[in-house]
C-alpha cells in the first residue's frame, strides 16, 4: 500500500476532516478529537493516562510514541513529512 505525501497543511487539513491519516510507515496523525474518542479504548493503563487536549494534532507510531503537534509550521511535523 502506498502511503499519500502530504505538505504539512496538506496533512492538517486531512487529519482535521479524517480524524487520523497515515503520514509515514507505521506513523500517524491524528486530530485531538479523534485521539480524545479513541483513548478510552485504549488496553495500555500509561496511554490512557497521556493529557490529548493539550495540542490539536497529535502524531502517534506503532510502537507507541506520541509527539504534540501544534500545527502546520510544527517543526516535528514538518520533519516527519520531510523523512516520509
Amino acid at each position: 500500500m502506498t502511503i499519500k505525501t502530504y505538505t504539512p497543511a496538506e496533512a492538517i487539513q486531512a487529519a482535521q476532516a479524517e480524524g487520523c491519516i497515515e503520514i509515514a510507515a507505521g506513523v500517524h496523525l491524528s486530530s485531538q478529537e479523534n485521539i480524545v474518542a479513541d483513548q478510552d479504548d485504549w488496553s495500555v493503563e500509561g496511554d490512557q493516562m497521556h493529557d490529548f487536549t493539550k495540542a490539536p494534532y497529535w502524531i502517534t507510531t506503532n510502537d507507541g510514541q506520541v509527539q504534540p503537534i501544534y500545527g502546520m509550521d510544527d517543526k516535528d511535523l514538518i520533519d516527519v513529512l520531510a523523512n516520509a
